[in-house]
């Protein structure tokens, strides 16, 4: 599982990076100092967060993001940006108490709306890999996790464009 993990981010960054040198169009969404928020479930590894990307330039951001319950923190490489939607590949760190430390890989969109196109939504989904024994209760079903154990992670949110 670690050999196809660590195969699968090696081709994801590869392709990603060549295709991403002619995807940039004249009037990106994200862009150079900007930063980009978002609110919402399951955003910052928890119930409900928060996340503020500030973008180094047109391909790189920087995220960080806390919640009710945890927390994560990461490089977002943006593919494809038009003057309203956003796609990008972001490589995240994750800690909730439960779960302990998760790194993840995952592929997010943000679509904005109105002639301002400072709000919007944002989608994430990608897999994240558990590197500690753990296990928690919820009624009478115990789950436990493995170390090297994948897990889908996702988030909904809000967007906002400053």
């Amino acid at each position: 599982m670690k050999k196809f993990s660590a195969m699968l981010l090696y081709v994801t960054l590869t392709s990603s990076l060549t295709y991403a040198q002619s995807s940039v169009t004249d009037n990106p969404i994200v862009g150079p100092n900007q930063i980009v928020i978002t609110g919402g479930f399951m955003v910052a590894n928890s119930l409900i967060g928060g996340e503020a990307e500030l973008c180094l330039n047109n391909r790189l951001g920087i995220e960080l993001g806390v919640g009710f319950i945890g927390a994560g923190g990461g490089v977002n490489l943006h593919l494809y940006t038009t003057e309203k939607d956003d796609y990008y590949f972001n490589l995240e760190g994750k800690y909730m108490p439960v779960l302990g430390f998760l790194p993840a890989i995952e592929f997010g969109a943000r679509s904005f709306f109105g002639e301002s196109k400072k709000f919007g939504l944002g989608a994430e989904i990608g897999i994240g890999i558990h590197t500690s024994e753990s296990s928690f209760t919820v009624g009478s079903q115990t789950y436990e996790f493995h170390k090297g154990d994948s897990m889908l992670t996702y988030s909904l949110g809000l967007v906002v464009n400053l």
